[in-house]
């Protein structure tokens, strides 16, 4: 019998998930003045929910494989009937948001971050290397958070911390103070911190230096809600081209560049896998695992489309795969 690490899940893929155009995952009709919002967890930040990942992969991976057994091994039967019913060897955690891009009056934007965000972070990197990651750059990555997270705590809300590099990018002297101006109307004192440089490098190599920590309040009270794109959309009579009736909402999505996070966990298959040759011969959760980021994250990356509104350019997403 396999050991078992975290439940029946041995294997698991750290993915950060980089929005290239809006992205619109939506949860139905809103009672605010945002009809169609964005999903959010229980602390008001946006997120794509389990089963809004889940769907878009089954069917890209149904697509690249072009086996339906292989599918319903790794994804669980979808036919609903009793004698054929099992689970699948994949489960994804929900992507939560890890920096979001916000206007900077130099440099034209900042990858902001909060200490409760990377604090969630460090908890789903805790938890994969309980089901299988061992790879030295998420132990260094985790250490380089810890710093980072204890060094945060100390923030005052009219401050925010960065790299050395960002510094002397965005930096504006006002008052003889070092100064970043964000969204367009809240000055912050830059206090300059090696660790935020070094977890820079590991997130996000080449635009790394945007980094910008700054205190959990201020985030969410302030930050959050001026960077989500709203767009006001109406539907147009064919003849007249007047706005129908009714048909005039507002969308709420998520900016591109926006990186968000999840865990990908494998688990060996539920069910016999001789109809499907990939596994056949490691058919465990490492064969899983295996398959999947060969169709998915091939050489450590790949593309995928999430949520609504395909048609006029929404969910375009890189996906990349941590370690």
């Amino acid at each position: 019998m396999p050991s078992l690490r975290l439940g029946y899940y041995s294997q698991a893929s750290v993915v950060l998930i980089q929005a290239i155009s809006p992205l619109h995952v939506g949860m139905g009709r809103g009672l605010g003045v945002v009809d169609l919002p964005v999903q959010r967890d229980a602390l008001g930040f946006p997120t794509i929910f389990a089963s809004s990942l889940k769907g878009p992969l089954r069917a890209t991976f149904d697509r690249l494989v072009g086996k339906k057994d292989c599918t319903n091994i790794i994804f669980g039967s979808g036919d609903g009937r009793d004698e054929d019913y099992y689970a699948g060897a994949f489960n994804p955690l929900d992507a939560k948001l890890l920096l979001l891009p916000v206007r900077s009056l130099i440099g034209v934007y900042t990858l902001t971050t909060s200490p409760i965000m990377l604090n969630n972070f460090m908890t789903y990197l805790e938890a994969s290397t309980h089901a299988g990651v061992s790879e030295q750059s998420i132990k260094d990555l985790l250490e380089a958070l810890r710093e980072t997270i204890g060094e945060a705590k100390t923030l005052g809300k009219d401050e925010v911390l960065v790299s050395k590099e960002a510094k002397e990018k965005i930096c504006l002297p006002i008052n003889g103070k070092d100064t970043l101006i964000l969204a367009d109307e809240f000055p912050l004192s830059l206090r300059e911190s090696p660790t935020v440089g070094e977890l820079a490098k590991k997130l996000e190599p080449e635009e790394g230096w945007r980094l910008a920590v700054v205190h959990d309040d201020f985030m969410v009270n302030s930050l959050l809600e001026r960077s989500l794109l709203r767009q006001t959309r109406a539907a147009l009579e064919t003849g007249t081209k007047k706005v129908k009736r009714g048909a005039l909402w507002t969308e709420e999505d998520i900016p591109p560049q926006t990186i968000l996070y999840t865990v990908f966990f494998y688990s060996d298959p539920r069910t016999k896998t001789d109809t499907c040759q990939e596994l056949r011969s490691k058919s465990n959760a490492t064969g899983v695992k295996e398959l999947f980021e060969n169709k998915i994250l091939s050489n450590g990356h790949g593309y995928m489309i999430f949520g609504g509104h395909e048609t006029v350019g929404r969910g375009v997403a890189k996906l990349r795969k941590v370690g």
